[in-house]
This record gives structure tokens, C-alpha cells and sequence, in this order.
């Protein structure tokens, strides 16, 4: 990372930072700013983040299936407990 990129993101952050003290939330220039360098990040990586995207939901897809299941078998239990007339 250049050093101009890090004072940039560090003004940013500063300024988010007083911004909060005076108002509920950021401007909304700043977040436009940050929504325009992270896309600018991810289009000047594409492939970097097509990999790594892959990779995470590779990774991360065990876990989304063994919840959806447990959720799904809770859902039908209670269903079948309201059946039953087991409120």
C-alpha cells in the first residue's frame, strides 16, 4: 500500500470520526468515497477477488448447510408439536 493511500484512509476515518460527534451519522459524501475505493479495490483486483470469494464460500459452506438444516429440522418440529395440539 502507497503511503498517499494510508493518509487518505486516515483522513477519512478522522473525519468520520468528528463527523460523529456533532451529527447521528457520516456525511453522505463520505460514504460515497468509501463505496468508490472499495469498488475501485476490487475492480483493480478482480481476480484476486473472484479467487478469494471462491475460496470463502467454498469454506464457508459447510457451516451455511449444517445450520439451514438444524434450523429447517426446528421449524418442523414445531410444526408437528402445534399438530399434535403440544403448544
Amino acid at each position: 500500500m502507497s503511503t498517499i493511500t494510508i493518509v487518505v484512509i486516515g483522513a477519512i476515518v478522522f473525519m468520520v470520526y468528528r463527523a460523529r460527534e456533532h451529527q447521528k451519522s457520516a456525511p453522505r459524501w463520505v460514504w460515497y468515497i468509501i463505496g468508490a475505493f472499495l469498488l475501485y479495490t476490487i475492480l483493480r483486483n478482480a481476480d484476486e477477488a473472484i479467487k478469494i470469494t471462491g475460496h470463502e464460500s467454498d469454506a464457508w459452506w459447510p457451516v451455511i448447510k449444517e445450520n439451514a438444516q438444524k434450523l429447517s429440522d426446528g421449524f418442523r418440529k414445531v410444526i408437528q408439536s402445534f399438530m399434535k395440539g403440544e403448544s
